[in-house]
């Protein structure tokens, strides 16, 4: 049950940094208040059972599952104790080959929808990889733990009904708050869990920024791999201690706040990030994003490409590892044009609601980065505003 109840507890806790959007609903005249205040994150349900110790193969683990036969099946559980996982080899169904694993459950109040394969047998690695698919689009949480406990994640935002393919190198996961490690950074050697969770339906307010599931779900995981090589930096990107990203891989590695959609566009070669609201509802939509993985202390500046659909307001907040949190506040005007947006880090505010014990942003402290438009005063729906090229410097 320990184990269990880490599996809930370390994904929340990340995330306890995000938001209670929704109680500023009723005060317009008040900043946005974006994370999750007081209280203590749900304990896993009383039926969910220990998970058990189902070894998998160290070839497996290193080379890659592909989810072809039952045997594949073997080291993968689901906190949710409702939940059914069984191999889909139904024509067309896997990402590669002839079946993947499915995972079906029903989405509801109260239930942590986590699926995890343990325990591992890794003797070297240098990235996590797998394919994944939603019914509905879902914010992700994916990582590992250490033999030790520490569990390293990070966030992906997958759309609706696609095969999404995620590779990211281990030293880009960033350790959850209630994990630490006494060792500092994430020891391949120590890796003994693999770990994704659909964060809709977490409880209170941190739930309705996340965004909220009902009725029958199917999860689809396919080709998952812990692989030895890691991608070849690109010649003449930006500082990899500063980047964030660019948005121009597959994968949106970040979590989407207020049911707004997040969407990778063209822009030139590349691509870009945008965000989009559909209707009125709710006040702010935006993204979060980790950046606790970063070496952030020659930073000065965060920068930021940006336009918009219409004239809106930006609110760009970073938060400290003790959630601190400092923003200030971006106007945009209506334009295809891109306007590059550069915020000293010493001109951000402490928020009215945070304390913190210096008063200034602390480099080496900083976890999140969250970027959010006030979009009710928009004076036309669909409403959209696109970022590219998020970083510090």
């Amino acid at each position: 049950m320990r184990a269990v109840a880490l599996g809930l507890l370390s994904a929340v806790a990340f995330l306890a940094p995000l938001t209670a959007l929704w109680a500023q609903d009723e005060a317009p005249k008040e900043k946005p208040r974006f994370f999750f205040e007081g209280g203590k994150p749900p304990t896993p349900p009383a039926e969910a059972p220990p998970a058990a110790a189902v070894p998998m193969p160290a070839a497996a683990a290193a080379l890659g599952l592909g989810f072809e036969d039952e045997a594949d099946l073997a080291a993968w559980q689901a906190l949710d104790a409702e939940a059914i996982i069984d191999l889909d080899t139904e024509e067309g169904a896997a990402h590669t080959g002839q079946g993947c694993l499915r995972m079906t459950y029903v989405a509801r109040e109260g239930a942590f929808e986590q699926l995890t394969a343990q325990p591992l047998t890794v003797e070297e690695a240098g990235a996590l990889s797998f394919a994944i698919k939603a019914d509905l689009p879902t914010n992700l949480s994916f990582g590992v733990v250490e033999r030790g406990g520490a569990y390293y994640q990070q966030f992906a935002a997958i759309p609706a009904n696609e095969w999404t393919l995620v590779s990211v190198p281990l030293p880009s996961l960033v350790l959850a708050q209630d994990t630490p490690d006494l060792l500092p950074g994430l020891q391949p050697d120590q890796i003994i869990e693999i770990r994704l969770a659909d964060l809709a339906n977490l409880p209170g307010s941190l739930g309705d920024a996340l965004g909220r599931k009902t009725g029958v779900q199917r999860l689809c995981l396919d080709d998952v791999g812990l692989a030895a090589q890691t991608e070849a930096p690109v010649a003449g990107a930006a500082d990899p201690r500063l980047f964030v990203d660019g948005f121009d891989k597959e994968t949106i590695h970040a979590l989407a706040i207020g049911d707004a959609l997040l969407q990778r566009v063209r822009d030139g070669e590349g691509h870009a990030l945008r965000v989009l609201a559909e209707d009125r509802t709710g006040r702010w939509k935006g993204f979060v994003a980790a950046v606790g993985q970063l070496d952030l202390r020659p930073a000065e500046a965060l920068s930021l490409r940006l336009k918009a659909s219409e004239a809106l307001v930006l609110n760009v907040t970073l938060e400290e590892w003790d959630s601190s949190k400092y923003s200030q506040r971006v106007a945009l005007e209506a334009g295809d044009e891109w306007t590059e947006k550069t915020i000293p880090l010493d001109a951000l505010v402490l928020e009215t609601d945070s304390d913190d014990e210096n008063g200034q942003p602390d480099r080496e402290q900083l976890r999140v980065v969250v970027v959010v438009a006030e979009v009710t005063r928009a004076a036309r729906f669909p409403v959209s505003f696109d970022v590219d090229d998020l970083q510090f410097r």
